[in-house]
Parts: structure tokens; C-alpha cells; sequence
């Protein structure tokens, strides 16, 4: 298995949504994402995917991705929550996030920072390739 790495969002300062990412060729993805220079604002990363028959010229129809996998622990004490996202408030901080594209099958992937005061944003994606 080989990976590649991407940068989707490189430290952006306002509300901003990256390309659309091909990523049917991989297993597993794996989502960096970073809240920089903060004050007071957060910064909430959700996650979109899509299927497109051509993928050289058919820009897909992207929808809410609400499988992406967080280590963090519910009120029942699972370790593994799904959601569509990460929101990062008052801290500098990354996280890592999980797409398991065997259970669930996209082509492409895209990400949507939505800054609320001030801070810089950045995610990456590494892609996990068979």
C-alpha cells in the first residue's frame, strides 16, 4: 500500500471550500485538520463526497459525509464516534479524522472550513492507495 499526501486548505482566513479531491483509487483516508493563530473564533471542518462516472471531466455531485470516524468518547463510553466533521473553538489544535472508503465508497472527497471570528485553517488528506 503506498500513500500520497495533499494539502486541501493551506492556512485560509475566512470560510473557504477546497477543490474536489479524487480518492477512488484508495482503501482509507486520513484528514488533518488545524486551527492556527486563534483569539477567540473557532473553526468547524466538515466533509463532503461524491460519485462521477468520468472523473476527468465530470465535475460529481458532492453530499454531507456523516461517516467520518473521530477517536473521541460519546456518553457511552465508545471510543469511536461518527460524525461529518470537526469544529475547533478557542485553542490552536489539530485533529485527525478517518473515511474507511471499503464501508463506505466515494470518488472524491472536499472540505469546507467555516471560520467564525478569526484564525488561520488548514487540512490535508492523506490518501491510503491499494
Amino acid at each position: 500500500m503506498r500513500t500520497e499526501y495533499i494539502k486541501m486548505l493551506d492556512a485560509v482566513t475566512e470560510t473557504t471550500t477546497s477543490n474536489n479531491y479524487y480518492v477512488g483509487d484508495c482503501k482509507r483516508l486520513m484528514f488533518i485538520v488545524t486551527r492556527a493563530d486563534d483569539d477567540t473564533g473557532s473553526s468547524a471542518f466538515t466533509f463532503k463526497g461524491g460519485m462521477s462516472s468520468d472523473k476527468a471531466t465530470t465535475a460529481p455531485t458532492m453530499v454531507s459525509l456523516n461517516v467520518i470516524e473521530t477517536n473521541v468518547a460519546n456518553a457511552n463510553n465508545q471510543t469511536i464516534l461518527r460524525t461529518t466533521g470537526k469544529t475547533i473553538t478557542n485553542e490552536n489544535a489539530s485533529y485527525l479524522l478517518w473515511l474507511d472508503l471499503e464501508e463506505f465508497p466515494v470518488e472524491f472527497v472536499n472540505c469546507t472550513v467555516t471560520e467564525t471570528n478569526n484564525g488561520t485553517h488548514s487540512a490535508s488528506l492523506l490518501k491510503f492507495i491499494d
